[in-house]
């Protein structure tokens, strides 16, 4: 029953979206376990909080292993999410139907169960822009700082994404194009879910679908407060292009053979059970929840409700 609704910020900033699942040409089995290796900065958080509370609220568990990898500065605590990894008991593997955070491809060889993977790449640029700014939002640096600054710090690292998907586990170790070859040879043989940033609702999609799990009505997570001038923006981007060349490289083959996954084996479309929807917001809780099960009269009272404080509200279907 929708019986209190209340915001973190304005209701006119914020934008709602719908997500109707939709199968995969071929689903994994129920007790394969999803690992989700979640490159920092390529707009995962919103992929995982929006399935995960899905898989939660529907008998699915899922673990997130905390912290960060290749010591990179993306919060406070800079616990090693490979370590969380390593904490968890047999049972808990065992027992989980996804696994997740910021891990290198690989840990599939600690775990005594089929295992596939997912994982979202994103443009380099952006990236790292991306790095950037939530490195100010959170004051972790000033805008006097250069990318590479910030490597020789240890906040960050080259060639992030190709690291994470080539299994690299440490940040000292060299990387050249065999390491591009290592990270596409893995995606094409482990990686049942991929994608771009631009496209991971659509893996949101097909992960819910995947689960036979209900719709879901969102807004979006994690997103970034700081702007930056034009001529700090071209300066990262000259930077970046230098120093995540190899990121480039592994961003243009992946992106060709995501286009040909599409052409092989595109997604078949499934008819959504409208009956009832999961309702995810980091800016809104329904009755003290960020994440809740509505049934069909609470989520139309719900979008209307989000019409009326002139939220912007993309649904259409429901």
């Amino acid at each position: 029953m929708l019986d209190r609704l209340e915001f973190n910020q304005p209701p006119a900033t914020l934008t709602f979206f719908q997500l109707n699942p939709t199968k995969s040409a071929v689903a994994p089995d129920r007790n394969t376990l999803l690992i989700f290796t979640h490159i920092p900065k390529t707009g995962g958080l919103n992929l995982e909080t929006h399935t995960a509370s899905s898989y939660q609220l529907n008998d699915f568990t899922w673990h997130r292993c905390e912290g960060t990898i290749y010591e990179q500065k993306l919060e406070a605590n800079t616990v090693n999410a490979m370590d969380t990894f390593e904490q968890l008991t047999s049972d808990e593997l065992n027992q989980s139907h996804a696994l997740s955070g910021h891990l290198p491809f690989g840990i599939h060889a600690q775990i005594d169960r089929p295992c596939v993977y997912l994982g979202v790449i994103r443009d380099p640029v952006k990236q790292a822009i991306s790095h950037y700014k939530h490195g100010l939002d959170h004051g972790y640096w000033d805008s006097k700082s250069s990318l590479s600054d910030l490597i020789k710090q240890r906040h960050m690292v080259t060639n992030p994404q190709t690291r994470q998907l080539a299994g690299v586990t440490n940040r000292e170790d060299g990387i050249s194009q065999d390491t591009v070859n290592q990270a596409m040879d893995n995606i094409e043989k482990h990686y049942h879910y991929i994608d771009t940033t631009e496209q991971s609702d659509n893996l949101t999609k097909r992960l819910l679908g995947d689960r036979n799990l209900p719709p879901v009505i969102a807004s979006r997570w994690n997103q970034s407060a700081s702007q930056l001038p034009e001529n700090k923006i071209l300066d990262l981007t000259g930077e970046a292009k230098s120093l995540h060349a190899l990121d480039f490289l592994l961003y243009e083959q992946l992106t060709k053979l995501i286009s040909e996954r599409k052409i092989q084996a595109p997604p078949l479309p499934s008819q959504p059970d409208l009956s009832r929807v999961i309702f995810s917001s980091p800016e809104v809780t329904v009755n003290g929840l960020h994440c809740a099960m509505l049934e069909k009269p609470d989520y139309q009272k719900l979008i209307e409700t989000l019409r009326q404080l002139k939220c912007t509200v993309d649904i259409t279907d429901l």
